[in-house]
């Protein structure tokens, strides 16, 4: 199997995984799994050995850097800040798959990442009171960015949709910032996880993707947020997406643990994420019942009436 042979050859040797993180680096379209080879030597191999891979994997980034400073992208973003989201990126790869390999709950791990969201919103409110005023900037320049090459002449009722559309998104972009990071960190970490899986432990991942459960202390977390945000309080609402994220993604489990292993199970499950296609709104209502589950605890409500 070319996964097993793959696994063989990173694991081999340190200078041999940290060389293949290094030169995949380099290779456009599928550089990103460097870091899911640093990942990976991580959950096989320990911390050490993961950081000098993900050092590996991160130099070409840091070279590239060094190649061109300063300089703008077509989305609007200078290097520099395209260097801190991916650098960002694989630092949070290199702690998620630490922290799956010490404790193997991805139900921890969500939790952390909650955590970890309403303290740096909450920091960056603290320390940037006028954050908004930036992302209002930031967001002017790329609508503008947009329309002056999409050729598109904006009336006055079409700016004046505009400024509203900013108006409203900029409450909101520094946790979507932080869920652009964790979720990129945590699609890189979970493809290393089930490359493990795959080759270690067929049918590991499953189970533990099925059994993601929320705690106490976030589930208050959340609700206390629900409340506050109606309240249009700044931080509340700016830290609202990231827990919406983990518990819809705790609620995706918890269906596919309840439905998924029957025998038309696949069935609903495809019908599920079709209706999410159609009506984005059924994502709120996935996150509510994770929220709920984390009193009632569904799971083990369906395991005694089986």
């Amino acid at each position: 199997m070319l996964l097993k042979r793959i696994s063989d050859y990173v694991l081999r040797s340190r200078l041999d995984a940290m060389l293949a993180a290094f030169i995949c680096a380099f290779i456009p379209l599928i550089g990103g799994l460097s870091i899911v080879i640093a990942a990976f030597v991580t959950l096989r191999k320990g911390i050490y050995e993961g950081t000098l891979v993900v050092i590996a994997a991160t130099l070409p980034i840091l070279i590239g850097y060094w190649a061109y400073p300063g300089s703008e992208q077509e989305v609007g973003l200078s290097v520099t800040q395209v260097l801190f989201l991916m650098l960002a990126t694989n630092g949070l790869t290199w702690m998620f798959a630490v922290w799956l390999r010490q404790y193997s709950s991805w139900s921890l791990l969500l939790q952390g990442v909650a955590l970890l969201g309403v303290i740096t919103v909450g920091m960056v409110h603290y320390l940037s009171p006028d954050i908004q005023a930036f992302w209002d900037k930031q967001l002017t320049s790329y609508f503008t960015h947009v329309i002056q090459n999409t050729n598109t002449d904006a009336g006055p009722m079409t700016e004046m949709e505009l400024r509203n559309i900013i108006g409203y998104v900029k409450r909101y972009m520094t946790g979507v910032v932080f869920i652009f990071i964790t979720f990129n960190a945590l699609l890189q970490v979970f493809l290393a996880r089930w490359w493990q899986a795959v080759v270690f432990n067929p049918g590991g991942l499953r189970k533990e993707l099925c059994d993601i459960r929320m705690g106490h202390v976030i589930g208050v977390i959340f609700v206390l947020g629900l409340v506050y945000s109606y309240w249009n309080n700044d931080v509340i609402v700016d830290i609202m997406p990231i827990l919406y994220l983990v518990f819809g993604l705790a609620g995706f489990s918890l269906l596919h643990a309840m439905i998924g292993t029957r025998k038309t199970g696949w069935i609903w499950i495809a019908l599920m994420y079709g209706a999410l296609i159609i009506v984005p709104i059924i994502a709120v209502m996935i996150a509510m019942l994770a929220l709920i589950d984390t009193w009632v605890d569904f799971r083990s409500r369906l395991t005694k009436q089986t």
